[in-house]
């Protein structure tokens, strides 16, 4: 049975449907429509489709209508007439799937402007994974409208990358054959670690360094759980390695650390990080600090795992426009 959204008069310009629900694209209901050209970025698993699949939808101030599926080669549909949100995007689905084919949908925003679909998702094809729209760039005063269908603990959105800034960078200091800690920049719960980044000026190469993910298991003290060999280069700048760690929903923390023979760049405010002096991390071994210091400046970037199509309404999927519960049945 299909859902039908029914016509709302509700204003503002940020909606919220709180879980998935199977919607027919013959149904009614629209967002406040912005100026052309705006983008519908839309999660939606067709009739009889396993996998869920990421739309990027432009409507362009020709009237054109263009569509980038999983993040890969863009295709023009052609002109379309009507300059709805919801119109264009339920016109875009009867043009790829048929007008019988009923779809999922999931995470469904609305932004002004034309923007490319790698703004809303990470990798392409069957690797897509959705961006948190609360952290892209594009955010501030273009979001219009949000059909969020995600889980509410956010288990479908994907983290910011974390780490230091460019301040630090600016007024950083060195330090050399210790391992340092980073103790603020928690890295979520949840999170796919895919890389992780040192900071260091110019003149320190080596390949004698290590960067890890560790687990805080009390003030002083912690427990690496991934550790990566680290090549530092002579140039000042970034260093990176790959990650492919899962950062677990525990009672414990998870941050950045880094050990080099040679030196690294430390923030400049004290009481961020911790420190030891000594031998590289070892992965399995839990560490004992001699006590605050600096924090190395490390980033992370990674994402949490897609959480589309979950039923989080405690309703039975009965729901309206405003996401407040429902106790009418819907209409089939």
């Amino acid at each position: 049975m299909s859902l039908t959204l029914s016509e709302s008069s509700v204003g503002g310009s940020h909606y919220l449907i709180s879980y998935s629900a199977i919607i027919s694209a013959s149904s009614g209901g629209e967002a406040t429509v912005p100026d052309m050209p705006y983008t519908i970025s839309a999660w939606v698993l067709p009739t009889g489709e396993t996998e869920w699949v990421h739309l990027r939808i432009v409507r362009s101030a020709n009237f054109h209508v263009y569509v980038t599926v999983n993040n890969e080669s863009s295709t023009d549909l052609g002109e379309y007439l009507y300059n709805g949100t919801l119109t264009n995007f339920k016109w875009t689905l009867n043009q790829l799937y048929g007008t019988s084919v009923y779809s999922a949908w999931a995470d469904v925003t609305v932004w002004n402007g034309a923007h490319a679909s790698d703004k809303f998702v990470y990798g392409s094809g069957r690797g897509c994974m959705p961006r948190d729209p609360l952290s892209m760039d594009i955010w501030v005063g273009n979001l219009k409208a949000w059909y969020d269908f995600a889980d509410p603990n956010a288990t479908g959105q994907i983290a910011k990358s974390g780490g230091w800034d460019t301040g630090d960078i600016v007024l950083n200091a060195s330090s050399s054959d210790t391992t340092f800690l980073d103790a603020t920049n928690i890295i979520p719960a949840g999170t796919v670690v895919t890389g992780a980044s040192v900071y260091t000026a110019a003149g320190y190469g080596t390949d004698d360094s290590e960067i890890c993910i560790y687990r805080k298991t009390g003030p002083f003290t912690g427990v690496p759980v991934n550790v990566k060999s680290l090549s530092i280069s002579s140039s000042a700048g970034w260093h990176s390695v790959p990650f492919a760690q899962t950062v677990p929903n525990n009672q414990y923390g998870h941050y950045l650390g880094v050990y080099s023979a040679r030196s690294v760049s430390m923030t400049t405010n004290a009481g961020q990080g911790m420190y030891r002096s000594g031998d590289h991390i070892t992965q399995g071994t839990a560490f004992s600090m001699t006590g605050t210091f600096r924090s190395p400046i490390t980033k992370w970037v990674g994402y949490k795992p897609a959480g589309l199509g979950q039923d989080v309404s405690g309703n039975g999927q009965h729901w309206d426009l405003t996401a407040t519960q429902s106790t009418s049945t819907p209409t089939s």
